[in-house]
């Protein structure tokens, strides 16, 4: 699973603190993970599983 804090791990420690330093680059980082985010959890919405976990008894799987 995502997460920023495996994200913020995942860094060198300088440019964490530059991330600190410098608030259009967390901005900027801030943003990236958000798309990643968004772009996971399209995926999973779009993946065959969730679409089987989303059906219903009353649901005709056939027209």
């Amino acid at each position: 699973m995502f997460s920023m804090t495996g994200m913020l791990l995942e860094m060198d420690q300088t440019e964490v603190l530059h991330l600190l330093e410098s608030p259009e680059a967390l901005k900027s980082k801030v943003a990236e993970a958000m798309d990643v985010l968004r772009n996971v959890a399209q995926q999973q919405a779009n993946s065959p599983t969730e679409q089987l976990a989303s059906l219903s008894l009353n649901d005709s799987l056939v027209p």
